[in-house]
């Protein structure tokens, strides 16, 4: 699993370093909707863990931001 989350967050440096904000909000919800299934299936519980995926979570709201597509996302 390790390796996996690895891998994800390499990815999501790399689309950030490509400057595609709309992709990198979606690959940063998604990891963040991925950790919070691992931590509700195996209750997961690591300050470090939470404080990371709060980091991820704000990356992305503040791409929404930065597009201007709040009410976007509150119609759907």
């Amino acid at each position: 699993m390790d390796l996996r989350e690895t891998e994800a967050r390499k990815i999501i440096l790399t689309v950030r370093k490509m400057n595609i904000t709309e992709l990198n909000i979606e690959l940063e919800l998604h990891y963040v909707s991925c950790c919070l299934e691992i931590i509700e299936d195996f209750g997961y519980w690591h300050e470090n863990y939470y404080i990371a995926l709060g980091k991820m979570f704000n990356n992305a709201i503040n791409g929404i931001s930065e597009l201007g597509i709040e009410d976007n996302i509150t119609r759907k």
